[in-house]
């Protein structure tokens, strides 16, 4: 889960899923799936060579957390 910050994923080749709180988006080249922070999400390829960017506002360097 991203609690931090809203996120957009990219299709940039092939095709695949986006499932954000267990709906699931179709992403593919050209199409755009936004996700807000603080929702559970993941991606599965639904063909091969699947390929997606997520882009987000830039965040703080990462802690090292106990």
């Amino acid at each position: 889960m991203n609690e931090e910050l809203d996120v957009i994923f990219v299709g940039v080749a092939g095709s695949g899923v986006v499932r954000v709180e267990g709906d699931e988006h179709p992403l593919s080249a050209g199409a755009l799936v936004i996700v807000p922070k603080g929702v559970r999400r993941s991606t599965h390829a639904s063909s091969e060579g699947f390929a997606y960017l997520t882009v987000h506002r830039r965040r703080g360097p990462l802690q090292i957390g106990v």
